[in-house]
């Protein structure tokens, strides 16, 4: 059985960046955030993500992206949860607006922790089943990403006795110190006090099957809890097992409200009688209704 990982604070999630190769963007050359790819109407700035590990089906696929900016100011973070159980039944996220004189911070921490050069890895640290960290940063129409292997797992200073475990030398460990720098600075540009919930207008739908023959008691009072039991709100919206679906537009309001009753062992009744766990996340608004098939978290 696969153990989880509990949603944390988006500072504990922190994210990885620091380059310092040949290559990286020459200090005094003028970036600027404007020209996202495919000309979208919320240009991105810069996108933190954190995924894999050893982790349970659907995690990756409902969590978030512990942060993104946009070039016009707009950024969103991972909203805070409780340690109560069952959780939600989708993760909650926030919504804030950095100054243009915000956005040229994180630009410039970019610039000089490397991520508008050459990417890197940090290179491979003795760590397993740890999650892999990717930033990426649009700039001047340039796309630049790099990801880092138990960022957050693996230590940031060299041995002080002996060499460095074989797949990392010390500008591997440099580069994760100041990547974690870096993740802490978006987080506090990013979790600030004046941040609200961000009500989204499309969600991704990802079908977890489960034993329909499966026994859901009620419970005493005292006993663990049990999965409740709710009809899949759309007929016209048809799930299938480790698909996406997607929930758009006016169904959008209409599905927050019924998440809001719901948690996270709310089993889901088709119309056709399947019973489904459901891995739901927001979409934010550069991010396409469902990823690639390649980047679901089917099995």
């Amino acid at each position: 059985m696969r153990t989880s990982r509990r949603l944390l604070p988006f500072a504990a999630l922190s994210i990885s960046l620091a380059l310092l190769a040949a290559g990286c963007s020459d200090p005094g050359e003028e970036l600027t955030t404007t020209g996202s790819p495919g000309g979208r109407d919320d240009p991105l700035f810069v996108s933190i993500e954190v995924g894999g590990g050893f982790v349970p089906q659907g995690y990756d696929f409902r969590m978030p992206p512990t942060a993104v900016i946009y070039s016009d100011g707009q950024a969103f973070g991972v909203g805070a949860i409780t340690l109560q159980y069952p959780g939600p039944a989708v993760l909650p996220v926030t919504k804030g607006q950095l100054t243009t004189a915000q956005v040229d911070e994180v630009l410039d921490a970019a610039k000089k922790a490397g991520l508008t050069g050459e990417p890197r890895d940090g290179g491979q640290p003795p760590v397993l089943d740890a999650p892999t960290t990717t930033i990426t940063v649009v700039t001047d129409g340039r796309t630049h990403t790099s990801s880092f292997d138990a960022l957050h797992e693996a230590p940031t200073e060299p041995p002080q006795n002996g060499d460095p475990p074989p797949g990392m030398n010390e500008e591997d460990f440099e580069a994760r110190r100041q990547a974690r720098e870096f993740v802490e600075f978006v987080g506090s540009m990013v979790g600030r006090d004046e941040v609200s919930q961000y009500q989204p207008e499309r969600y991704r739908v990802l079908p977890l099957v489960v034993d329909r023959n499966e026994p859901t008691p009620a419970g005493e009072p005292g006993t663990e809890p049990q999965p409740q039991i709710r009809d899949w709100p759309f007929a016209h919206i048809t799930l299938v097992e480790n698909e996406c679906a997607a929930v758009t537009g006016p169904d959008a309001a209409n599905f927050r409200q019924a998440l809001r009753e719901a948690n996270e062992m709310t089993r889901w009744r088709t119309q056709s009688g399947e019973l489904y766990n459901l891995a739901v996340r927001p979409v934010l608004p550069h991010e396409p209704d469902c990823p690639e098939p390649q980047d679901s978290d089917a099995p």
